[in-house]
């Protein structure tokens, strides 16, 4: 009955704004004195009727009859506006109905009035949100009260038990990293979020040694169907945007060769680490997806920005809080905040010792790069911050292609998504440098063969130039590494398959051609 009596006022009230729109005269809303009287009286002296300040009077009458309307119904319709506009020409005897209400063939309306109405019907939307009642959260279970405040006591022991309290808490943390929060990460400003070091005083346990275990609990309970980091998963990635770069015409192709080959030269070395060898695949994602963004107008991204924004190198544990305090202020400067950031500990990028993941102030460290990696991305969704801005695109390919996470991808990301997904996996990804296949099977033997300072010196060499394997080797040696880069160019040149995928019956039979020689 009272829901019946509720549709009949808004009968009642539709009835009487329709009315009202037909029956009103729009001169008598220029009557008074004032800017409107003023413009009228204008329009209907000059001779032919114009008027005066053309675009911005015709601006200004839109407001005029727009308010009246919206003061006899709120929800004003394209019906009403369509109304309105008639009624504005015939008032205003020169003036054409398309100015301020149309609509093009694909149904979009437009027009002077249109656009006015719906901009103040959008304002009076805002305004009659703001004036709803917040509506109260509902108290919160005892035992989740209690196991909050053993959190909050920071013993950390026993640690099982800190794992049990931080599952039944996990409810507080969703709220509080959500409060008036952007659905999308890349619209958020630095001061949407809840600030970091806010947040881990709040839970005092990720500043813990294990706190990356706490992490872990949350990242699962949120994203149980998320994929598992592998190196093959890594492999698969690599290889498909390299058929992506070699599908590319002009300079792209060829763009940053001598660097994708040094890191290659690396990953096919004997001598190379474990994690070396994971950190230079990670580090040829920046090569093979490079930046087309800016930090602002004056400064655009390059290509060590991002792999630095991914991995930041320093020669020791001591030069860590430096390095940190350095780009922290570098991103505050550009008005953005600094996220978890992996850093790994070398005299170089080839020789590696450790890998710590740095969040703020808070250190934990990793027994392998894997691992590291595996966890500063998991941070960035379980403490709800931004990607760095230099790699945003690299982390969006890595979270759907690597983690099958499907959340939150920055709209950058679809190009390269859609492009990768055409693209099938292979059995075994070959990291071999481009157009030094031969080259370097020879300076794997001899460094394999001699063992010895000399064999390093000669990959060196190839790292830097790509012309020599060793000044001491005998004429017949580069007779065969001459005829072999013959044999390559000619079976190129011959090659129907796919661009960028490899032949490898004819490296096999290259190889074997110079065995017999």
């Amino acid at each position: 009955m009272a829901e019946q009596e509720h549709m009949n006022a808004q009968q009642y009230q539709r009835a009487e704004a329709v009315t009202f729109i037909e029956s009103l005269d729009v001169r008598s809303l220029f009557t008074e004195p004032g800017l409107g009287k003023i413009i009228f009286d204008s329009y209907n002296l000059s001779n032919p009727h114009q008027f005066i300040r053309k675009e911005k009077d015709q601006k200004y009458v839109s407001k005029v009859v727009g308010d009246a309307g919206l003061s006899a119904n709120p929800k004003l319709g394209v019906t009403d506006i369509q109304t309105l506009s008639k009624k504005i020409c015939e008032a205003f005897v020169n003036e054409k109905e398309e100015t301020y209400f149309q609509v093009n063939e694909l149904g979009k309306y437009s027009g002077l009035l249109w656009n006015y109405v719906k901009n103040k019907k959008y304002e009076i939307f805002k305004i009659q949100k703001s004036m709803e009642p917040v509506a109260e959260e509902a108290p919160l279970d005892q035992n989740i009260i209690e196991n909050k405040n053993f959190l909050d006591e920071d013993t950390c022991d026993p640690w099982e038990r800190v794992e049990a309290a931080w599952l039944i808490t996990r409810t507080i943390r969703e709220k509080d990293l959500h409060k008036s929060q952007p659905k999308k990460k890349s619209k958020r400003g630095p001061d949407d979020a809840l600030p970091l070091e806010i947040f881990l005083n709040k839970w005092p346990s990720l500043k813990h040694p294990s706190g990356y275990k706490l992490v872990q609990l949350d990242f699962n309970a949120r994203y149980p169907d998320a994929g598992e980091l592998t190196e093959a998963k890594l492999d698969q990635l690599i290889n498909k945007l390299q058929v992506l770069k070699e599908t590319k015409g002009g300079g792209d192709k060829n763009k940053w060769k001598e660097d994708i080959n040094n890191r290659k030269m690396k990953i096919v070395s004997n001598e190379t680490d474990f994690d070396v060898k994971i950190a230079s695949k990670i580090k040829l994602l920046s090569f093979l997806m490079p930046p087309h963004d800016r930090a602002n107008k004056l400064i655009k991204t390059t290509v060590v920005d991002v792999h630095k924004s991914m991995i930041l190198h320093v020669q020791t544990a001591d030069a860590i809080n430096n390095a940190i305090m350095t780009r922290s202020r570098m991103l505050k400067s550009l008005n953005k905040n600094l996220q978890p950031t992996l850093t790994v500990v070398g005299v170089d990028f080839d020789h590696l010792d450790e890998f710590i993941c740095c969040i703020n102030n808070v250190k934990w460290k990793c027994d392998d790069f894997l691992t590291a990696f595996d966890r500063i991305f998991k941070s960035y969704f379980v403490l709800d911050v931004n990607y760095p801005y230099e790699s945003e695109v690299i982390w969006g390919v890595i979270q759907r292609h690597l983690y099958q996470v499907d959340c939150n991808v920055p709209s950058e990301n679809t190009r390269w998504l859609v492009n990768l997904s055409c693209i099938d996996d292979i059995d075994e990804v070959d990291y071999t440098p481009e157009n030094n296949h031969e080259e370097i099977n020879n300076v794997q033997e001899i460094v394999d063969n001699n063992n010895n300072p000399q064999g390093r010196n000669n990959i060196v060499v190839i790292n830097q130039d790509h012309e020599n394997i060793d000044n001491n080797n005998d004429e017949d040696h580069a007779d065969v590494n001459n005829n072999s880069n013959n044999e390559n160019h000619e079976e190129e040149n011959n090659d129907d398959e796919t661009p960028g995928k490899k032949n490898i019956d004819a490296k096999n039979h290259e190889r074997k051609n110079i065995e017999k020689k």
